[in-house]
C-alpha cells in the first residue's frame, strides 16, 4: 500500500514479444516484405516504417500475405521498423540492404503477449469504485450483484 493506493505487480513478469529479422532473399521486383508468427502464417495489421536514402519515409501495414512496395517508387530502402499497435510492441530499426535481398521477412514472437504487466500499477477505492491507474488512463470497476 502506498498513499491508500494498492500496487499491483504480475509474477512471473511477462516476457515481451520481439520482433526479429528472418530470412531474405533476392527477386526480381519492389521490395517486398512479410510479417509471421513463428510458425510461418502471415501476420495482418503490422504497422511499418520504411526509411529511404532521400525524401520522407513511407509508412503501410501488411496484410497476412504480405506487403509489395509501389512500383513506381523508386528510391532506395535503407531501415524498416515495425510496431503492433494494439499490444504496443515495437520494433529495433532494422538495416535494409537490397544487395542481400529485397524480398524481407520478420517473425514476430509473442512470448506472452496479451499478459498485462502490472509492474506497480496503483488501485484504489474512490466511492464504490475501484479505480486502476493505467499509463493510458484510468480503468474503474464497479461491483454489480452479490
Amino acid at each position: 500500500m502506498a498513499d491508500g493506493k494498492a500496487l499491483l505487480y504480475t509474477e512471473p513478469k511477462p516476457k515481451p514479444a520481439i520482433f526479429a529479422a528472418g530470412q531474405q532473399s533476392v527477386t526480381n521486383g519492389p521490395l517486398r516484405l512479410l510479417v509471421t508468427w513463428p510458425n510461418g502464417e502471415g501476420i495482418a495489421g503490422i504497422d511499418f516504417t520504411i526509411g529511404f536514402d532521400s525524401g520522407p519515409p513511407m509508412t503501410d501495414y501488411t496484410q497476412y500475405y504480405g506487403w509489395t512496395m509501389p512500383p513506381n517508387e523508386k528510391r532506395i530502402p535503407r531501415w524498416i521498423e515495425l510496431a503492433e499497435p494494439i499490444h504496443g510492441v515495437a520494433s529495433p530499426r532494422f538495416a535494409i540492404d537490397i544487395g542481400k535481398g529485397n524480398a524481407l521477412n520478420f517473425v514476430l514472437t509473442p512470448n506472452d503477449l496479451g499478459i498485462v504487466d502490472f509492474d506497480g500499477t496503483a488501485v484504489e477505492r474512490i466511492g464504490g469504485r475501484l479505480v486502476m491507474h493505467q499509463r493510458r488512463g484510468d480503468l474503474s470497476f464497479v461491483r454489480r450483484g452479490k
